[in-house]
């Protein structure tokens, strides 16, 4: 969702205000041997939400040869994925764990962004344009991950914490 406010003064003066709000669910859920003999599944979970605010003022050059515009934008963002892995009955007789092995990883990564911008226009001649802008940002940006492998409530296999999946779901 987007709100674009844009109000004109009389002094030549515009003030804008750009308002934004995004949030989404993702899920997936597949089958990754793509056999009759259940050999394990994959499930992935996403889930995001931002929130953005700019506002900006501007001047109009009219008949004048200069224009300017100054503003602030901010901006946060949070997103969590869950990435799950788990073999089923048939895993055992392709040597590759047991059933019930689980790899699993958990992460997000949290934005937080805020900056300040401004420039000048000078219109020199009819074909002669000069710019002038500088803009100064402050973001930080926070990111987790948790890797884990597991066979119901205790340890996965031992072929499966030291098989190829191990690297993964360490």
């Amino acid at each position: 969702v987007t709100l674009d406010l844009a109000v004109s003064f009389s002094n030549g003066l515009t003030l804008n205000s750009i308002t934004s709000f995004n949030q989404y669910e993702a899920f997936d859920s597949q089958d990754i041997d793509q056999l009759t003999m259940p050999i394990g599944r994959f499930e992935e979970r996403q889930e995001g939400e931002s929130v953005s605010q700019e506002l900006r003022l501007s001047s109009s050059a009219g008949d004048g040869s200069v224009d300017w515009i100054l503003g602030a934008f901010f901006l946060k963002d949070e997103m969590r994925r869950q990435v799950e892995f788990q073999l089923g009955p048939n895993a055992p007789i392709l040597g590759v764990g047991l059933d019930g092995d689980t790899g699993r990883f958990n992460g997000g990564l949290d934005t937080d962004s805020f900056s300040i911008f401004g420039q000048v226009n000078w219109r020199a001649t009819e074909r002669l344009e000069v710019a002038l802008g500088a803009r100064w940002i402050d973001e930080e940006k926070d990111g987790f991950k948790i890797n884990s492998s597991f066979n119901g409530g205790g340890p996965a296999s031992p072929v499966f914490q030291g098989g190829g999946f191990a690297a993964i779901f360490d």
